[in-house]
């Protein structure tokens, strides 16, 4: 499914970039809401800013898919950090009043599309980061479970999907993701008991994958993608797409998708850069 339709509706969606970057913005016709797309050396950074609660509805998740495509299509970027604008949260999901106001379809119609989006992260060979430096509740953790890693500041801020205290229950993957990364028992106590969690519990419990002081999260964030970026992209690419595509089939199935990612690096010109820097004792210079 693809969300870019001509028909948009209403809204925006976000992940900010608190930095000034000159790269392309897109205006939505609904809410007044933005979503920046730029590229810093090799990183490229979808930021959305849509203060208070950085809350998207239909029109908005049609506006991340097409930040996600334009990510994906950049050749200059070889990594990708999603992140909010506002620092005292990341995104705290759908819109209520949206949720409540629009017909039934319209929800629906949310739903599906957000579906599209944020598999599509997945179907991308390139790293996405999503950084959380305040509040990433319902619909906004929902996108960080579909990035990659999750990198977190230290604060006082939660981070959960609390629907079932209002009556509902995730609807964009939440209940998906989160089980396949703690395990279906803990993600339905969690989602039962609509739980918050801190930085830290989320560390501990898999949520998050690495944890900066507050202060160094965004540096240190850029400086781990930067890192990331300068390795062999068609063997991290490779790498991730054999990862998600292989998980969801049994394992002989997943072997042979593997191979068919595998076998191809072998005559890739980054991989005769690997052996000569070896041979050379050098480091490898992938990208020149």
């Amino acid at each position: 499914m693809n969300c870019l339709t001509p028909d948009t509706t209403v809204g925006i969606i976000l992940v900010y970039l608190p930095q000034q970057l000159d790269g392309k913005k897109i205006i939505s016709p609904g809410l007044a809401m933005s979503i920046d797309y730029a590229c810093q050396g090799a990183v490229g950074y979808i930021t959305l800013n849509s203060p208070p609660g950085n809350n998207y509805d239909l029109s908005g998740m049609k506006e991340l898919d097409q930040a996600i495509q334009t990510a994906a299509s950049d050749t200059a970027s070889r990594v990708i950090i999603l992140r909010s604008g506002i620092r005292a949260l990341f995104c705290l999901g759908a819109d209520v009043r949206y949720l409540t106001e629009t017909p039934e379809e319209n929800n629906l119609l949310l739903a599906q599309c957000a579906h599209a989006t944020l598999s599509r992260i997945a179907e991308i060979p390139k790293p996405f980061i999503a950084l959380l430096e305040g509040h990433t509740l319902g619909g906004g953790l929902e996108i960080a479970l579909a990035c990659d890693f999750r990198f977190a500041a230290i604060g006082n801020y939660f981070i959960g999907l609390p629907e079932a205290g209002l009556g509902i229950m995730p609807g964009n993957g939440g209940t998906q993701r989160l089980a396949r990364l703690v395990g279906p028992t803990k993600a339905m106590e969690l989602l039962f008991d609509a739980r918050r969690l801190k930085p830290s519990e989320a560390h501990e419990l898999g949520i998050v994958d690495r944890l900066f002081p507050l202060p160094d999260a965004a540096r240190s964030t850029h400086e781990y993608a930067e890192q990331l970026a300068q390795g062999a992209s068609a063997a991290i690419g490779a790498i991730k797409l054999a990862v998600w595509q292989g998980i969801e089939h049994p394992l002989k199935q997943a072997l042979d998708i593997e191979m068919r990612h595998a076998v191809p690096l072998l005559t890739h010109p980054q991989f005769l850069e690997g052996v000569q820097a070896f041979k050379e004792k050098r480091p490898p210079r992938f990208h020149l």
